[in-house]
C-alpha cells in the first residue's frame, strides 16, 4: 500500500500528481548535508550532480539507483527511464527523465521531464509534452 507524502504546508499528501511533485521537487532542491539526524539518508539530485558529473554513465546509473528506492517508499510501483540529451558543452546538457508511478485504486501518474544543467549545476525542470 503506498503511503502518503509528508508536508509541512499540506499535511500529508495522498493525491498521486500532487504527491509525485513534491517528492520530485524535494529531490532537485535537497542538499544531502541538510540532516544530521538522517546523515548518508539524504536522497539529493544535486548530490548525484557534484559527485558523478564526469561520468555521464554512471551519473545516470546514480540516478536510476537513487530515486526509484526514494520515489517507491510512497507508491506501488514505478516506472523509470532516464538519459543524457546530446551534450551542449561538458558542463551545459539535459537529461531526460520518464517517471510513471502507480498508486492501487488510482490512474497512473506519468512526468516527463528536460533536466537542465548549467555549469554543472541544477538549473530547472521543464515538463515535456509528447
Amino acid at each position: 500500500m503506498a503511503a502518503p507524502y509528508p508536508s509541512i504546508d499540506a499535511g500529508y499528501i495522498n493525491d498521486p500528481r500532487k504527491k509525485l511533485d513534491c517528492i520530485m521537487s524535494d529531490f532537485f532542491e535537497a542538499e544531502y548535508s541538510q540532516s544530521y539526524l538522517f546523515c548518508n539518508s539524504i536522497t539529493s539530485f544535486p548530490w548525484i550532480l557534484q559527485n558523478y558529473q564526469s561520468d555521464p554513465d554512471e551519473m545516470i546509473n546514480q540516478l536510476r539507483l537513487r530515486l526509484r528506492p526514494y520515489v517507491l517508499r510512497y507508491f506501488d510501483d514505478i516506472e523509470l527511464e532516464c538519459a543524457i540529451e546530446d551534450n551542449l558543452t561538458t558542463t551545459d546538457y539535459g537529461i531526460r527523465l520518464y517517471v510513471q508511478v502507480k498508486q492501487e485504486g488510482e490512474e497512473p501518474v506519468t512526468l516527463y521531464n528536460r533536466l537542465k544543467i548549467k555549469d554543472d549545476k541544477f538549473q530547472r525542470s521543464i515538463a515535456i509534452r509528447e
